[in-house]
């Protein structure tokens, strides 16, 4: 049977139907989207009163930490993130190397706020649009240079967020959802644990300082593969020096309390970050350690992460205690 036309229709009940279709379209277009980004499947192990899952490596869920941020999805973590004294800014070398036991204990027994607000693919493209959103009263910050200062570039999940700003709110609410209701299954008996939680690589963060964490045996098996940390040499520095001034101005930090560093990795930055402190005059923090060791290429593992991290929160000390008076 086809659906009526406009004109053997009254106005009020042709008002009516296209309000029903609208709504019946919207609801379809909010269902859909729920089936799509869909968390069974994921790794649950992380889940505390305080914390968030941040990425999955199901493509019907993947990323959350850059909701949180770039959205202001979870009000808890951007009030924690406003009132902390040091911010840390950057890529995942940053969130793991600074998610060791020395940063929390330094800072607790200073009683200084931190957090650390890297994210995978953390590219200096998503922090000019989240800086813009939220100001940082923060009175330090540290910038990982691996890579950071690198223009308008961004990860999948932030190009996404900046260029679809109404789709992305409605898709990060829906993966908001469905983490309540993950986060309660993994902790429920049989049955709802197995249909919602699974092993798919999967990690979480603090919303009270950004912490994460973390179970690479999770994608890599155990015992996890290590090779040492290796330096790298970067010719487009001219071109990075550039484009930190301009993030500089534009979010009008104080180069004398920014930290530049390059967190060691499987092929690391600290000639970038040496070479834009220098343009900047910023101070330029990054211990040098023997024996430092990766796990994936990439990330740090935890030894190396305590040794570099200890070294590195003992040498910012004079100029965290200059610019927090």
């Amino acid at each position: 049977m086809r659906a009526p036309s406009p004109e053997t229709l009254p106005a009020t009940t042709w008002s009516r139907y296209l309000t029903v279709s609208v709504v019946v379209g919207i609801v379809g277009f909010v269902l859909i989207l729920f089936y799509q980004l869909r968390i069974a499947g994921c790794a649950g192990y992380g889940y505390g009163p305080d914390t968030y899952l941040a990425q999955c490596a199901l493509k019907t869920y993947g990323d959350y930490e850059q909701g949180v941020l770039g959205l202001q999805i979870d009000g808890r973590a951007i009030d924690h993130l406003e009132r902390a004294e040091v911010v840390i800014l950057g890529h995942s070398h940053s969130m793991v190397g600074f998610s060791a036991p020395p940063t929390r204990e330094y800072f607790k027994t200073r009683g200084i706020r931190f957090y650390n607000a890297s994210v995978a693919g953390g590219y200096g493209g998503f922090f000019d649009f989240f800086l813009s959103r939220v100001p940082l009263p923060a009175k330090v910050l540290v910038i990982d240079v691996a890579p950071f200062f690198t223009g308008d570039v961004m990860s999948a999940a932030g190009r996404f967020i900046v260029e679809n700003p109404v789709r992305s709110v409605i898709e990060y609410r829906i993966k908001q959802t469905w983490q309540t209701i993950h986060r309660y299954g993994c902790s429920a008996m049989w049955p709802m644990r197995r249909l919602l939680c699974g092993n798919t690589f999967s990690y979480f963060r603090s919303v009270t300082d950004g912490w994460l964490i973390i179970d690479y045996t999770l994608v890599s098996g155990s015992p996890l593969s290590k090779r040492p940390v290796t330096r790298a040499v970067h010719a487009e520095n001219e071109l990075r020096i550039k484009l930190a001034k301009q993030f500089f101005a534009r979010h009008h930090l104080n180069a004398a309390c920014t930290i530049l560093t390059a967190v060691p990795t499987g092929g690391d930055f600290s000639d970038s970050a040496e070479a834009i402190a220098r343009a900047l005059d910023a101070p330029y923090i990054n211990p040098s350690i023997d024996g430092l060791m990766v796990t994936d290429g990439a990330h740090l593992d935890m030894p190396s992460a305590t040794a570099w991290s200890q070294q590195f929160w003992l040498e910012a000390t004079p100029v965290i205690d200059r610019c927090l008076k």
